[in-house]
């Protein structure tokens, strides 16, 4: 199963790569967290905000039509 990293900038998603965390953190500069999707979960997206309390992500509000 692949990895996938987050760069966390201002509490909101800024970049996504596929990578182990551990990798991330050692090799590149912020805050990285780990957003690997588990079994039924949404895949992250630039964009959507970080929790770090609660290690959550939550995608940004819905545009009105």
């Amino acid at each position: 199963m692949k990895k996938y990293a987050a760069k966390i900038v201002a509490g909101k998603v800024d970049e996504i790569i596929v990578a182990e965390i551990a990798w991330a953190e050692s090799n590149l500069e912020g805050e990285w967290v780990d957003c690997t999707p588990s079994e039924g979960d949404l895949v992250v997206a630039c964009g959507w905000s970080y929790d770090a309390e609660t290690n959550t992500f939550t995608p940004p509000p819905a545009k009105p039509e």
